[in-house]
């Protein structure tokens, strides 16, 4: 009969096992998200920063658009062009 390749001993299938099993309890049980929030309502935490910068790209169109937003809604720092 022809081999394989695949392994027949025991032992790597019980360290594979070990491994395993150590990978598993190790890995967190529940997400960590410290902050409870719901949409529409106000952030009531301190101010988050991010840690990096990045651009949100707007076309013309979007930026005008956001200039006729209404007196009630929270205003982000916007920057168009």
């Amino acid at each position: 009969m022809a081999k394989t390749g695949i392994p027949r001993e025991p032992k790597i299938y019980i360290s594979l096992f070990i491994v395993f099993l150590i990978l598993l309890f190790m890995m967190p049980r529940t997400g960590k998200f410290n902050y409870d929030y719901k949409k529409g309502s106000p952030w009531a935490y301190e101010t988050l920063i991010s840690q990096i910068d990045f651009p949100i790209l707007k076309t013309f169109e979007e930026c005008r658009r956001g200039a006729l937003r209404p007196e009630g809604q929270a205003r982000v720092q916007d920057s168009c062009f």
